[in-house]
């Protein structure tokens, strides 16, 4: 379980992570700490846009688990504002929600839907996939494209 930090003579109400930069100049005795990102929301904190880009969680996630993420064999491209997953069956992207902190993600289809344009990225759909954790997001995308079926290779056996 994670923990947030909060600065207790602060009257911003942000919420940060472990070893954030901004809480390096306060004491411990001047931290708060709660232990539920959704009860804390909901009270009216806020969170730190530097701990809560999706590079520098996902970074720090990724160097937690000892890079156990690699075991899906996937290729990253990260910047703040978005997670780029590379699978062998398609592209994928991760953002936060807009004004929260959960986990949303998008995926790029061969052939152009309709709805892809109303989408918040260009070309990608939303999947309608939440999630606060990277686990829960990866886990998708490995059902996800493990599930779909692509067509024979030409020249194969079974290409008719």
């Amino acid at each position: 379980m994670d923990s947030y930090y909060y600065n207790v003579n602060s009257s911003r109400r942000v919420l940060h992570l472990c070893g954030c930069h901004y809480l390096t100049n306060a004491r411990k005795q001047e931290f708060g700490e709660k232990h539920s990102l959704k009860k804390a929301l909901s009270r009216g904190f806020s969170l730190c846009k530097h701990c809560f880009s999706i590079r520098n969680r996902f970074e720090s996630k990724y160097q937690k688990f000892g890079g156990a993420y690699g075991r899906y064999n996937y290729q990253y491209t990260c910047n703040k504002e978005c997670l780029e997953i590379t699978t062998g069956k398609g592209n994928w992207k991760v953002l936060y929600a807009e004004g929260a902190p959960l986990l949303e993600l998008y995926h790029q289809n061969k052939e152009i839907r309709n709805t892809d344009s109303l989408s918040r990225i260009p070309g990608y759909h939303d999947q309608k996939v939440q999630g606060y954790e990277f686990s829960d997001i990866f886990y998708y995308i490995y059902i996800h494209d493990g599930r779909v079926k692509h067509p024979p290779a030409k020249g194969t056996k079974k290409y008719k």
